[in-house]
C-alpha cells in the first residue's frame, strides 16, 4: 500500500509514539485476510504517515504506537542524476514482512536512530543486501505475497523496522551484536593424563 504525500489528506491525527520501555520485548502478530481489513489498514497507514511527518521520521512500526500487528511504514527513496539518494514524497506500508540477508553483500555498521529511543545514534551492523517478502492488498482486498531485493539505506531501514515487530530495539540489537562479536574465546585446557 503506497501513500503519496501529494494526494494524502492532512488528518492531523498522528499516533503517539511510545517509549521503548513500555513496549519492548512484545512480538507482533500477523495481519490476516478478513472482510474490511484493507480499509482498516489504509486508515492505519494514513495515521502512520501523519506520525512520521510530525516526528520527522523515515519509518515506523505498528508496535511503536501500541498496535502489535506485523506492519511497518517506510519513506520511499530514489536516486538523483548524480547518484545521490533522494527522498520521495511517498511512504509504503509493509504487512507481514520477512527478510533474509544476502551473505555475498556483506554487512556494514552505521548509526541508527529511533523514534521510541530518543538520543544519539547507535552503531548497528546490518546486511547491505536483503531479500524481503511481504503482503499487500490486491484490488479485491485480499492479501497477496510480494518480494523484492533491497540494498543500502532501504535494506537497513527495513531491518530496523522489522526488529520492532519481534520486540527488539536498537540498544538491544547493539548488545546482541557486540556479545557475539566480542565474546572472548574460551581457552581449551590442555590436561595431560599422568600414568599411575
Amino acid at each position: 500500500m503506497r501513500f503519496n504525500l501529494d494526494e494524502h489528506p492532512q488528518l492531523s491525527r498522528p499516533y503517539r509514539v511510545l517509549p521503548w520501555g513500555g513496549i519492548g520485548n512484545l512480538r507482533a502478530t500477523a495481519v490476516v485476510n478478513k472482510e474490511g481489513a484493507c480499509e482498516v489498514y489504509r486508515k492505519i497507514g494514513e495515521r502512520l504517515v501523519e506520525t512520521c511527518l510530525v516526528e520527522d521520521g523515515i519509518g515506523i512500526a505498528a508496535p511503536q504506537v501500541g498496535m502489535f500487528k506485523c506492519v511497518f511504514l517506510i519513506r520511499e527513496f530514489g536516486q538523483g542524476e548524480g547518484g545521490e539518494i533522494t527522498t520521495l514524497p511517498s511512504f509504503k506500508l509493509y504487512l507481514n514482512p520477512k527478510w533474509v540477508g544476502v551473505a555475498e553483500g556483506g554487512k556494514s555498521i552505521d548509526d541508527e536512530y529511533c523514534l521510541s529511543v530518543p538520543g544519539p545514534g547507535i552503531p548497528i551492523s546490518r546486511f547491505k543486501v536483503i531479500e524481503a517478502t511481504w503482503d499487500e492488498f490486491d484490488d479485491e482486498g485480499q492479501l497477496v505475497p510480494t518480494a523484492r531485493v533491497f540494498e543500502g539505506r532501504e535494506a537497513r531501514i527495513l531491518q530496523h523496522e522489522h526488529d520492532h515487530l519481534v520486540g527488539v530495539s536498537i540498544p538491544q540489537r547493539y548488545e546482541m551484536q557486540n556479545s557475539v562479536v566480542n565474546r572472548p574465546k574460551k581457552k581449551k585446557k590442555n590436561k595431560k593424563r599422568r600414568k599411575k
